[in-house]
């Protein structure tokens, strides 16, 4: 389904994406969005299943390293949300109305509560801007190591290693054993304690929310849905869609 958005953006053919087959994805990922999420899918599944099956790093890259030896490899790679750091500056106003607007798109004509679009703007905000101040470090130096899968939930308090493991072996099944003892090169040990952060100052429910609107915006973005014909929103817009095609091109994302 991406690969079909990336061919509409780099020729012009047109060819566009079903909707209905990329909200069955966001469903089978527990992100219905704009559907509100189901309150028993954790985040952490989602963002590991995105970066090891379909290559999208939101907030980190997980990838297998055999360099005479398997190890796993946590990085620093942010590809979609840097794209949106922008809207840390944005009004809400305007926010909220893209957000019921994408909805609107993406949903068959399924209208947002407005409530709710008020409080995911919010959360989107703060979001961005706690990722833009604590990967402030990015700019210094960082701190590199190797640890045990186990010892990942020093720097996450909020999953436990036990949900590490679990959600591990659920993604990297045949690539990889996971045991406590997998070994797992961190390149950024303040971008974990950050993410561990993130995961206790918002709910997963607000997360879920976060990651499907984000997922949905790029869809539709790259698959040329219909958007606002402001000057304004148009600009931005195709900023972003300049931003997000480069970087899934770079991925070779597919189906």
């Amino acid at each position: 389904m991406f690969e079909s958005c990336l061919t509409l953006l780099s020729t012009g053919v047109e060819s566009r994406p079903s909707v209905d087959s990329f909200r069955a994805f966001l469903r089978d990922r527990g992100v219905a969005w704009p559907d509100e999420p189901r309150d028993t899918t954790h985040p952490l599944d989602v963002l590991v299943d995105l970066s090891v099956n379909w290559l999208v790093d939101l907030f980190f890259a997980l990838v297998v390293r055999r360099n005479g030896r398997t190890r796993l490899e946590l990085k620093e790679a942010p590809v979609v949300w840097a794209s949106f750091r922008g809207a840390t500056h944005a009004d809400q106003l305007q926010t909220v109305a893209e957000l019921r607007h994408y909805a609107s798109k993406m949903g068959s004509g399924l209208q947002l509560n407005k409530t709710r679009a008020q409080h995911l703007a919010t959360v989107e905000a703060r979001v961005l801007h706690f990722l833009e101040t604590n990967l402030s470090v990015s700019n210094h130096a960082r701190s590199l190591d190797v640890v045990d899968v186990a010892r990942l939930a020093e720097w996450t308090p909020a999953v436990p290693s036990s949900l590490w493991i679990a959600i591990l072996k659920k993604h990297l099944k045949g690539a990889v054993v996971i045991r406590g003892s997998t070994e797992v090169l961190v390149d950024s040990v303040e971008h974990v304690v950050s993410f561990g952060n993130l995961l206790k100052q918002f709910s997963a429910k607000e997360l879920l929310d976060l990651i499907g609107w984000w997922l949905a915006r790029l869809f539709s973005d790259l698959a040329g849905i219909q958007r606002d014909s402001s000057k304004h929103s148009e600009a931005r817009d195709a900023s972003r869609v300049c931003e997000n095609g480069t970087a899934l091109l770079q991925l070779g994302l597919d189906e």
